[in-house]
């Protein structure tokens, strides 16, 4: 039950980035050019990825923003849990 939302946000993560990949970026090219696409690509990977727990699962989408603020942050990992 928990596994779902983070295997569907994977899943159509990395289809639309494949996709994105081959049809549009091309960042293989290599040089400054293409690690700035491939950076451009990370970013609208997470924002992928966010957007389809945010729809799919809002309470595994609570669980990531509070183990991600608490690994970044230094955030007490008790008192994120206590958060939920």
């Amino acid at each position: 039950k928990q596994l779902w939302p983070a295997l569907v946000g994977a899943t159509v993560m990395a289809a639309l980035l494949f996709i994105l990949e081959h049809a549009v970026f091309h960042a293989d090219r290599g040089g400054a050019a293409g690690l700035g696409l491939l950076l451009l690509e990370v970013l609208i990977g997470i924002a992928l990825y966010v957007g389809v727990l945010s729809v799919v699962a809002r309470q595994a989408l609570r669980e990531l923003i509070l183990v991600t603020q608490s690994v970044f942050l230094g955030r007490d990992r008790r008192a994120a849990i206590d958060e939920l």
